[in-house]
């Protein structure tokens, strides 16, 4: 990425910060400290791409490039009101990235996309990433889209501020002349996409754990049941046991989930046929105020009064990433506490530059991206030169 980004004639400045293994909806650990929310600095501005979408949103750098496995890209996005977009699964390389077995490129689940203050910066950047050809979009106008709206999940619930931005958006869609399906989803049994989810999930980051912690997680996963025998109706839809589970996962079970994930897929292309994108949460509240105690399973946020596990928020990462759906996070407007709500718009596989013109057309509607007061003035327009 770095060397196509330099041919393209971009200057890069430098890196930014990141949680602790990349593991938290939050950007902090003892080395580099905490990255605050440009827009609050009493709350999160995502993880694990928190670092560079508060960069992007207070003016200091055009764009930044994240990967995303678990919606490292989407949730900084909704949370700081800037745009990213998660490519499809093997797009853009990811030589070079995390190193070891990692070197070939390509990783499970895991992908690299940009975060940018508009939708146009997203597409140029992203158009270098790949450095091959993709499908172009043909529709020019909203109207011309068919999308479904899914504003919550009982697996995972949206609070009262984003379901109320995305239902504002869906009815102004609507006046567009968008055909708009409510509340329509894929047929696809979410506990059962959830348990696959966590468990390839964390089956793919256990190559980055060093020895020491992949030992811990072994002796963790020696005292739970079978994968597929632990249970997901609790609090935190089994999580806290999964993610041993996972990181100790034997081919067979390995096998065994991939066979699900093909069944999710037809899932998704059946979907597809009906329907151009999904639009859905990026996570289920606006960003929530800084939290650096204890591990993530551990951590709770309000959801319209109910104190919710933090780690349910994978249900939204999950829910299109596991089939290696690209998803560009775009703004749906400011929520009732004045922090920024962001739509995901979920495309079918390869489909990339569908989700990104639908979010130029947002664009251009209004749903723009708004400086925060701590904006860098000299460069937080989106209309700067290039």
């Amino acid at each position: 990425m770095v060397e196509r980004l330099r041919g393209a004639g971009a200057v890069l400045l430098g890196k930014t910060n990141v949680p602790l293994a990349l593991r938290d909806w939050q950007s902090y650990n003892d080395i580099y400290g905490s990255t605050c929310n440009p827009r609050d600095l009493s709350r999160t501005p995502g993880g694990s791409s928190g670092g560079s979408a508060a960069a992007v949103c207070a003016g200091l750098s055009f764009f930044d490039v994240g990967t995303d496995i678990g919606s490292s890209l989407r949730n900084p996005a909704h949370y700081c009101g800037i745009f990213s977009h998660k490519s499809s699964h093997g797009l853009v390389s990811l030589r070079g990235h995390g190193g070891g077995p990692d070197a070939s490129g390509v990783q499970d689940i895991n992908v690299a996309g940009p975060l940018a203050r508009s939708a146009r910066d997203l597409e140029m950047v992203l158009r270098t990433l790949a450095g091959r050809a993709m499908p172009e979009c043909g529709k020019r106008a909203l109207g011309e889209f068919r999308v479904a709206l899914l504003d919550t999940h009982e697996m995972c619930p949206a609070d009262a501020e984003v379901r109320g931005a995305l239902q504002a958006l869906g009815r102004r869609l609507e006046a567009q002349g968008v055909r708009v399906a409510w509340n329509a989803r894929p047929a696809i049994d979410a506990g059962a996409l959830w348990r696959t989810y966590v468990l390839l999930l964390r089956a793919a980051t256990s190559a980055h754990a060093g020895e020491a912690a992949f030992a811990a997680a072994l002796k963790q996963a020696e005292a739970l049941p079978g994968p597929f025998d632990i249970g997901i109706d609790g609090d935190d839809h089994g999580y806290a046991q999964l993610q041993f589970a996972g990181a100790a996962l034997r081919h067979r079970d390995w096998l065994k989930l991939q066979q699900a994930r093909l069944q999710f897929e037809a899932a998704w292309d059946a979907f597809f046929r009906e329907h151009d994108l999904l639009l859905c949460p990026a996570a289920s509240t606006a960003a929530f105020p800084l939290d650096e105690q204890g591990e993530p399973w551990q951590r709770r946020i309000d959801v319209d009064g109910m104190r919710m596990p933090l780690t349910n928020q994978l249900f939204w990462a999950g829910h299109s990433g596991l089939c290696g759906l690209p998803s560009t996070v775009a703004s749906a407007g400011t929520g009732v506490s004045g922090l920024p709500v962001g739509v995901q718009i979920v495309a079918p596989r390869h489909a990339d530059l569908s989700a990104l013109r639908f979010a130029r057309l947002l664009e251009a509607a209004g749903y723009r991206y708004q400086p925060p007061p701590l904006a860098y003035p000299a460069i937080s327009s989106t209309h700067a030169p290039h």
